[in-house]
């Protein structure tokens, strides 16, 4: 840099280019044009207690900013503070799919104008609390909650295949303890029941299924048609299928790929 004004550095004790082992030229970003000198101009103002923050600070002299002086970026590794409030808990939200089913809306109006009959007269707020609860409530009873995930088949029908599970476990158990004749045939007759079960809820659950998915296209309802066949199907899986060379490597460079497919 040669004769270099460090005036500037001494005065202001912040600058993150000082505390960086960088090249000459990496820590200029001025070069007068008279005695071809360069300065440390151009600085980046830290506080102390942010220092271990900035992971780098250095000048480029490949940026065309129209000026005589460089670009000087620093690396900054920023951590948010947490802020901790307390928040309460969300009401669980409703399955507005089962809206457009006739059935489910007729018993829904019927249970709202049941329990709508006892509500309060003695002030504004206590009315409007009363009816905002009941119209939730009557709406969860009937719609049921909104499930995040699909439980399948298995979640289904849990209630049924759980039972004849845990009798296949008890048999299996006692079969290991005393093998005998008896304890064999109730082992087999355990399993039997659980593939029985299994098949049985497998039918039930892809059956109610196609008449869901049917339903809500009959009502109109293209969002509730879409999720069923999303459940039904899965979600699309997108494959890329990568070029290989003569020795048959995959190629993973985007410039060599184009230049195979220019040739071809």
């Amino acid at each position: 840099m040669g004769r270099a004004s460090w005036n500037c550095v001494r005065t202001i004790t912040y600058a993150s280019q000082t505390i960086f082992q960088r090249k000459p030229y990496h820590r200029a970003s001025r070069r007068h044009p008279l005695s071809r000198h360069w300065y440390e101009q151009n600085l980046i103002i830290t506080r102390r207690n942010s220092l271990n923050y900035v992971r780098n600070t250095r000048s480029y002299h490949s940026a065309d900013c129209d000026t005589d002086h460089l670009v000087v970026a620093a690396k900054v590794c920023i951590k948010l503070k947490k802020i901790h409030n307390a928040k309460q808990k969300r009401r669980p939200r409703i399955n507005i799919a089962s809206i457009f089913f006739p059935n489910e809306c007729t018993r829904f109006a019927d249970s709202l104008q049941e329990v709508l009959k006892d509500c309060p007269t003695n002030t504004v707020e206590e009315r409007w609390g009363h009816i905002r609860d009941t119209i939730y409530n009557s709406a969860m009873d009937t719609f049921s909650k909104q499930e995040k995930k699909n439980p399948g088949w298995f979640g289904a029908g849990i209630t049924a295949v759980e039972p004849v599970i845990s009798g296949k476990r008890v048999a299996l158990r006692e079969c290991k303890r005393g093998p005998s004749e008896k304890t064999l045939a109730a082992l087999r007759k355990a399993k039997s029941d659980v593939q029985k079960t299994a098949r049985r809820g497998t039918n039930e659950y892809w059956l109610n299924l196609c008449s869901s998915i049917q339903l809500s296209a009959d009502c109109g309802n293209v969002r509730g048609m879409y999720a069923g066949l999303q459940v039904a199907f899965g979600p699309s899986i997108v494959t890329i299928a990568l070029l290989k060379s003569e020795s048959g490597n995959f190629i993973t460079n985007c410039g060599k790929q184009m230049e195979i497919l220019a040739e071809l």
